[in-house]
């Protein structure tokens, strides 16, 4: 057996461990410039290796086996509550879950669910909670309608009942059109303090601190609003943004990536005209 259950609700065409290797690698131009500002990047865009060792593995899943959390008289305060619950959706969210291996591995392995002892391999995660009692009591407070705690409350995994959205250029427009480009920003932020900005202008489905080859913030963020009324709503106030009295350049990603691909095809031309000059120069000196 593959270890993969036909009725898990992967959406049509999602990529597996298994077989996102033999899936075709067709991007756009937009695709390609965003693959080249982000190339410094992909070192730190997961935070877990997807190649666990065996012996680990079953260590792993021997402890989960035998474990059952009681969260009777366990207390969360709120505003950690909150943080797992946000961080945990991310992780099974539409943005996060169909391009992130590692994930994608472990809910193949039994029926969609992973163990919180796993889950806490996130360093975000682990950092924000490492009890997994509190992660368990926080999903069961949440009401959450993406989350599914089971029966032990030593696993979780994503709600059957909303299966990932079908992967075509009409679902990656309407994420587009929900997505903001912000720079200017200070650059000792993190995370935190990114995604508490954010949250003062409604909820957001993923926040993106951009780094250079250093793995250092350099001052820019892609963000995508939940509800396209509030990316409408923020990028109308775009004049009035500020940090410390400090103007910052807000736009959509759409225009960002046009003005990006627009930018390079000014100094390609650039290029061309100082090439063909000194061509002239050589030819009548």
């Amino acid at each position: 057996s593959s270890g993969i259950n036909a009725e898990w609700p992967l959406r049509p065409g999602t990529m597996t461990a298994a077989t996102e290797n033999a899936a075709p690698n067709i991007k756009t131009e937009e695709e390609k410039v965003e693959k080249a500002e982000i190339k410094a990047e992909a070192n730190g865009s997961t935070e877990v290796k997807s190649e666990v060792k065996a012996e680990v593995k079953a260590e792993v899943n021997t402890e989960v086996k035998s474990e059952v959390i009681d969260t009777t008289n366990v207390e969360v305060d709120p505003g950690v509550s909150g943080r797992i619950i946000k961080q945990l959706e991310y992780y099974f969210g539409d943005k996060n879950l169909p391009q992130d291996r590692f994930m994608l591995r472990e809910i193949t392995l039994d029926e969609g669910w992973i163990p919180l002892l796993t889950m806490l391999n996130f360093k975000r995660l682990a950092n924000i909670c490492s009890d997994k009692a509190k992660i368990a009591k926080a999903v069961e407070q949440s009401g959450s309608d993406l989350l599914v705690l089971n029966e032990d409350k030593n696993k979780l995994r994503r709600n059957p009942n909303k299966p990932l959205p079908r992967d075509n250029e009409e679902t990656k427009a309407v994420a587009n059109n929900k997505t903001v480009y912000v720079k200017g920003l200070p650059l000792t932020w993190n995370m935190d303090k990114a995604e508490e900005f954010f949250a003062a202008h409604g909820k957001t489905c993923y926040v993106k601190l951009r780094k250079n080859q250093d793995t250092k913030f350099k001052g820019s963020i892609f963000a995508e609003f939940a509800d396209q009324a509030d990316a409408d709503k923020f990028l109308a106030a775009k004049e009035t943004l500020k940090i410390d009295d400090k103007e910052l350049i807000v736009m959509g990603r759409n225009d960002y990536f046009k003005s990006k691909n627009q930018n390079m095809k000014d100094e390609k031309n650039q290029k061309r005209k100082k090439y063909r000059l000194r061509l002239c120069v050589d030819t009548t000196a």
